[in-house]
Order: structure tokens, then C-alpha cells, then sequence
């Protein structure tokens, strides 16, 4: 409602959102118009388009640590942000990494740019490597093991370093075939190869 013979002020309607929540910026206010007792008179055209806001999208690990370049879309303030996320990815140093789909966050796109950071967290994308442990003359020490690590990353070897064969003799690990121990998707299999752990003895006579 208006009061007859004022005019018609627009301003309150430069924004609006419609019924889905969707904001809209004038773009045309029509012609001004004086408030009529004929209310067939008082007609107003307004015209607006959507009123689009910059989303930035982030890709992290577990430990909020940047993975791969952030990506932008341009979206309708209002609308309720669907990301289609990248469900996998091979990072810089070519280690590769799965979604954590518990973790993809909502968005309801807000006007202003720093209102619309979406996070995405990532976990280490993991596979079976089968390790066997041998001496320098290929004797078996100990039956193989099976272990999980991270696809694209150089397998650590700090937890094999030292072992105990079956039959309570002590190793210290020499060398591994192959001599880099870069995780493939498959076919994992590396070789430890160790030798004794030595004291010296101290005889009293």
C-alpha cells in the first residue's frame, strides 16, 4: 500500500528474493508513477536479474594443509551451492588422495565474496604393499607382511628397521629391492634384506 498521490518509491525493492530464496538486483525500475484513487493505474514494471556471487572452493588433507589450487564459479546469491567435488587427487608431490564424503560441507550462497569459502577435506588414498624380509644370502626371516600405505608416497621403513627372525635372532636392515619404495596402486612388493645385529663380548679369564 502507498499513500494517494505520493510517488511511487522503488527502493525497498533494489533486492529481492524469491519464494526459493534467490536474490534478485533491479535492473529497470519502469517509469515513476504518482499513487492513483484508480488502483488499475497503479501499475509498476520492475525488471531484475540474478544477483551472482563468487564461490571459492578449497581442497585440504586431514591436516588443513592446501592440496591443489582453489577453484571459483560465479553462482546466484541465494541458491543453495551443489558442488560436484573432485572425488580424487593426485597432489604436487604425487601422493593421491580420496574424498572424505562425510566431510563435504553445505552452502547457502551469500552476496558478498569472503561469505562463500567451501572446504573440502581429503584422506590419504591407500593400498596393500606385501613386504618380505630376507638375509644376505636369501634365507628367509620372517613370514611376509602385509601393510597399507599411501598411494604416490615413499613407504617408510623406520617400523622394519630393526626385527627379530622366528627363531629370536636380531636384524638390522642393509638394503631394499626395489631401492626406491614408491607406492604404485598395485602390485606392491618390496624386498627388506638385513644383517646380524652384533655385540661385542667381553671374556674375563
Amino acid at each position: 500500500e502507498a499513500q494517494i498521490g505520493a510517488i511511487f518509491n522503488y527502493a525497498s525493492r533494489n533486492e529481492i528474493a524469491d519464494n526459493f530464496g534467490k536474490i534478485w538486483t533491479l535492473i529497470d525500475a519502469g517509469k515513476s508513477i504518482v499513487i492513483s484513487e484508480n488502483f488499475q493505474e497503479n501499475v509498476v514494471t520492475l525488471k531484475y536479474e540474478p544477483l551472482m556471487a563468487k564461490v571459492t572452493v578449497k581442497y585440504f588433507d586431514a591436516e588443513s594443509k592446501e592440496l591443489i589450487p582453489s577453484k571459483t564459479q560465479i553462482v546466484q546469491a541465494g541458491t543453495q551451492y551443489k558442488n560436484d567435488p573432485i572425488k580424487k587427487i593426485t597432489g604436487q608431490d604425487g601422493k593421491k588422495w580420496v574424498i572424505d564424503e562425510a566431510k563435504i560441507p553445505t552452502l547457502v550462497v551469500g552476496k558478498h565474496e569472503e561469505e562463500n569459502i567451501v572446504s573440502i577435506y581429503y584422506d590419504k588414498e591407500n593400498t596393500n604393499i606385501s613386504v618380505s624380509f630376507y638375509d644376505a644370502f636369501g634365507n628367509k626371516l620372517l613370514d611376509d607382511k602385509e601393510v597399507f600405505w599411501q598411494i604416490g608416497a615413499e613407504y617408510d621403513t623406520a617400523t622394519l628397521y630393526k626385527i627379530t627372525d622366528m627363531n629370536g635372532q636380531r636384524w638390522m636392515l642393509e638394503s631394499t629391492e626395489p631401492k626406491t619404495l614408491t607406492v604404485r596402486e598395485q602390485g606392491n612388493k618390496f624386498k627388506f634384506i638385513y644383517g646380524e645385529v652384533k655385540a661385542k663380548i667381553l671374556v674375563k679369564h
